[in-house]
């Protein structure tokens, strides 16, 4: 099976290999997401770099680097003399990583699920502990670990649904039984993720219930931001009344601009922020907002002082990093990805704020989190745009109500804290 995997990625990669030529002579090598690392070329330093315990930690794209920059934190602080790796493979990933993550001393693409890369990599890395965040499945990357004795741990470890429906294939749940068979140790999140996993094939005696690492990480890192200071930034009075849309994926903007058209007439006075999730769809979202006559200021205009963010306007996030603080000053926040079928996003950033968090049907990527904070009282579950419209509505006559369903949010983050330290616990007992 190992070796029909191989084939298939050789095919699509010769495949696609025309089109990677063709993006790296157009925009250039580093757009292009650094082709010599994708190939397990990886920066001499690395394997320069001989000071203490040697980490590699994978997190694919911008969830699970925001996931694994407390756990890395954790790890800098246990093993200061450590050397930390940290490969993405998604380029905006790579880019939240350098933004956010200071405590790593190299950044790298993950090699290519090929044996030749993915050895070259482990090669020069030369990694005491390979730690997993989330449920990324890399087949040939996993068996060199295990052939080279490197123990492998899946943190914050989860199966959705729609991934657990896709591996129950016959042929696929047994070459991923195998597959996992390569992987020391699971710590996963919730019981059903336990369940998913050993129904998929993993050991029983290998899989732990380990709780959360995003609980952990939206408190630590909403602690120090000053929410005074967001609001001068964004030219937006303190205290004044904001609604943020978050995360928002193709085909929400368009569902969302009749909510949107209403509220700004019935509450002139609220600012409302709009903010893709990928902002290579600015210019989509642009277009949608004018076809829809909605007035709108776009966040990188902010830096021109001849610019004024009028009454009415809605604010166009068309910049990286900027969401997470801004939710420290919203009076609520829609998250996006869960009205078209995206799967969701992470309603713990609001909550972490004491922000009433409100989010649409499609929540497979964050089950749990969606089903902790309704059952608190913190989240707010609703089917359709109408139904949107009316809780903000509510929401927003109605202070009081909207206190109470901030801090129901808020303390539901709080009492699920301390899955960092026990992951760590568990990598040291793995070292």
């Amino acid at each position: 099976m190992y070796l029909l995997y191989s084939i298939l990625i050789y095919f699509v990669l010769i495949a696609g290999f025309p089109y990677l030529l063709f993006r790296w002579a157009k925009d250039g090598y580093t757009k292009v997401g650094g082709l010599r690392e994708r190939f397990g070329f990886l920066p001499r330093d690395i394997r320069e770099a001989y000071k203490g315990k040697r980490f590699w930690i994978h997190a694919a794209s911008v969830g699970e680097v925001k996931v694994a920059g407390g756990l890395i934190k954790g790890i800098r602080d246990r093993w200061e003399d450590a050397v930390i790796v940290l490969s993405t493979f998604t380029e905006a990933g790579r880019l939240v990583a350098r933004m956010e993550i200071k405590e790593i001393d190299s950044l790298i693409f993950l090699p290519l699920d090929i044996p030749w890369a993915a050895g070259r990599g482990i090669d020069v890395i030369a990694p005491d502990i390979f730690v997993m965040i989330e449920a990324e499945i890399w087949p040939n990357t996993l068996r060199l670990m295990k052939t080279n004795n490197i123990p492998v741990i899946m943190v914050n470890g989860r199966v959705s649904e729609r991934s657990y429906n896709n591996y129950r294939y016959r042929v696929i749940r047994r070459f991923l039984k195998e597959v996992l068979n390569c992987i020391s140790l699971f710590s996963m999140r919730t019981e059903k993720d336990y369940q998913r996993i050993v129904d998929l094939g993993a050991d029983p005696s290998r899989v732990l219930i380990n709780g959360n690492l995003k609980y952990d990480k939206v408190l630590l890192a909403a602690a120090p931001v000053n929410s005074d200071q967001v609001s001068k930034i964004l030219s937006i009075p303190v205290g004044s009344p904001v609604v943020i849309f978050g995360c928002t994926r193709p085909g929400e903007e368009r569902l969302l601009s009749g909510s949107l058209k209403r509220l700004i007439n019935k509450y002139p006075e609220v600012i409302f922020i709009l903010a893709p999730r990928h902002i290579n769809r600015i210019k989509e979202v642009e277009s949608i907002l004018r076809e829809e006559g909605l007035d709108y200021i776009k966040r990188s205009y902010l830096h021109n002082r001849d610019i004024v963010f009028k009454k009415r306007q809605i604010l166009l996030v068309d910049t990286i990093g900027e969401l997470f603080q801004m939710y420290s000053i919203c009076s609520m926040a829609f998250v996006g990805g869960s009205m078209a079928p995206f799967g969701g996003h992470n309603i713990l950033e609001p909550a972490a704020f004491s922000k009433p968090v409100i989010f649409g049907r499609d929540m497979s990527n964050f089950e749990e989190e969606a089903e902790l904070l309704i059952s608190t009282g913190g989240g707010i579950q609703i089917s359709d745009a109408d139904e949107l419209y009316s809780i903000i509505d509510d929401l927003l006559s109605d202070p009081e109500r909207r206190d109470f369903t901030g801090k129901a949010a808020f303390q539901a983050v709080k009492e699920n804290l301390g899955s960092t330290g026990k992951t760590l616990r568990l990598i040291e007992d793995m070292l």
